[in-house]
Formats: C-alpha cells, sequence, structure tokens
C-alpha cells in the first residue's frame, strides 16, 4: 500500500463541544485500501506515544483518540488546547508499508489581552442593622464560569445556612459572564471583614477578587463604634465643653439680672435698723 492511499487532515480552527475548545487531529485511509494494523499518534519531541489504536497512553486525561469505524478515521482529541500543545505530531500507520505522517500545530491565545478577570461591587461601609448587598461579577474569554463561591475570614458562606444570608447566581451568556449576589438582610459588627469571591475558568484557571467592608454602630449618646476589617475597633466620641469665654459670658449676664433685687434688699435692711 503506497502512502498516497493516506492523508492527513487537520482541523486547524477549534470545535467546540459543549462551549470547550476541542482540537481533533484526524487521518484516514482512502476508499482504495482500508487494510492496515493500527494507528500511532506521538510528538516527536516526546518518547513515548500518545495514543495506540484508540487506547491513550498517557496519564494527561486532555489526550484521547475518537475511531469512527464506518470511515475508518482516527481522530487524535485534545481537551482544552492550549499553547503548551504546540508542536510536530507524528502519526505512525502500521500496514505492510509502514507510513508516518507529521503534523505541525500552533496554537495561539485569542487576540487582545486576557480577558477573564473577577470583580466584586458593593459599600465598604454599612451601619449595624442596614442589609449588606455585594455583587460579583466573573467574565470569560469564550464562555463564563460554572460557579461562583463567597468567603469571609477563611470560612466559606453559602445560600440559605441561616434565614440572614442569600447567594443569587445567574449567568449572561450573551457577555460571557456569571454573576453572583451576596445578601445579608440584616448586618451585624461579626459580618465586618474581607469578602472574597472566588471562581474557577477552563484549564483550573483559579481567580479571585476581595472587597473590605466594616459594619458600624450608631449609639444614642453620639458615639459611632464599628470593627473595622482588620478587627480594630474605630470609636469617635462627641465630647463638646463649654469654653470659659462662654462661662465668663453668663456669669456676668447672672450679676446683671441680680443686681436690681440686691439693691432692694440692702435698702429694705438700712431703715430695719
Amino acid at each position: 500500500m503506497g502512502s498516497s492511499c493516506f492523508k492527513v487532515v487537520v482541523n486547524t480552527k477549534a470545535e467546540w463541544e459543549d462551549n470547550w475548545p476541542t482540537l481533533s487531529l484526524a487521518i484516514y485511509p482512502s476508499p482504495e485500501s482500508r487494510t492496515f494494523l493500527g494507528v500511532v499518534w506521538k510528538r516527536i519531541d516526546e518518547p513515548h506515544v500518545l495514543t495506540v489504536g484508540e487506547f491513550a497512553f498517557v496519564s494527561d486525561p486532555k489526550f484521547s483518540v475518537k475511531y469512527i469505524p464506518f470511515r475508518d478515521e482516527w481522530n487524535l482529541i485534545i481537551d482544552h488546547v492550549e499553547p503548551k500543545h504546540s508542536g510536530r505530531y507524528e502519526c505512525q500507520i502500521s500496514t505492510k508499508d509502514d507510513i508516518v505522517r507529521y503534523v505541525d500545530l500552533n496554537v495561539i491565545n485569542e487576540p487582545g489581552h486576557d480577558s477573564k478577570h473577577v470583580n466584586i461591587d458593593g459599600p465598604h461601609l454599612v451601619e449595624k442593622g442596614h442589609p449588606i448587598r455585594l455583587t460579583c461579577n466573573a467574565s470569560g474569554n469564550s464562555r463564563s464560569p460554572t460557579d461562583i463561591n463567597w468567603y469571609i475570614g477563611g470560612k466559606r458562606l453559602y445560600d440559605g445556612l441561616n434565614h440572614n444570608v442569600r447567594i443569587i447566581t445567574y449567568p449572561r451568556s450573551d457577555v460571557n459572564t456569571l454573576y453572583s449576589e451576596l445578601r445579608i438582610t440584616k448586618s451585624d459588627t461579626e459580618d465586618s471583614g474581607t469578602y472574597v469571591c472566588q471562581t474557577t475558568f477552563y484549564n483550573d484557571i483559579l481567580k479571585v477578587a476581595k472587597h473590605n467592608l466594616s459594619v458600624i454602630i450608631a449609639d444614642s449618646n453620639q458615639t459611632k463604634r464599628g470593627t473595622m476589617a482588620d478587627g480594630s475597633v474605630n470609636s469617635v466620641k462627641d465630647n463638646r465643653r463649654p469654653s470659659s469665654r462662654n462661662t465668663e459670658n453668663t456669669s456676668r449676664r447672672l450679676e446683671i439680672a441680680f443686681m436690681p433685687y440686691l439693691f432692694t434688699f440692702l435698702v429694705a435692711w438700712c431703715f430695719a435698723q
């Protein structure tokens, strides 16, 4: 069987399966001759083969083989293809005359900068008893992440953990963004601290955003106390004292007011003598 009986088809565009990028390198015999013993895929810069027949011989689960019997087509599948997968791949076809084909694969990042990001919007100062509302949004290049987790002080927050905490998460596929809203119905000083929003993108890329929030107390004696994000206590008292000038003016007004009464008392006392 001559080498012309085989050809290599390289899908230069990433296929999309469940919105995840999958690269497919395919090889199949020509209709004139379909008798061969097996297909081996490997990278020429690595000593071990990737696949033999329908079996993968690497621990990396991203590599697999898809065999289509009615076309005798052998596809090397690379899930979540990345730039590190770039290189020259070798396809060995075992026949009466062994055949080798090479495929040069170049995987590049999407144009522009990495648009995967996470951020939190919300207040940094809340009065005790008032509600807390923080919103986290996580955006991806090609799709939004699947979940968002909330933490405070290293402790994870769950929706419905108590009647006071609610977490509502919803996606926006048109902008590849996942939104999550943390609501605390009635805040307390224990709710002060650093809130963390954590999400995982494809390829196990982990990103987090942090937000400092302090809950303050407003007292009736004009004292405001609050636990800051670092655990310290902020206290501001309104200790207003009358100035010496104000005291002096008050004394003079009292003296003037009592002068007529004092004069009348002295005259009456003299006649009494």
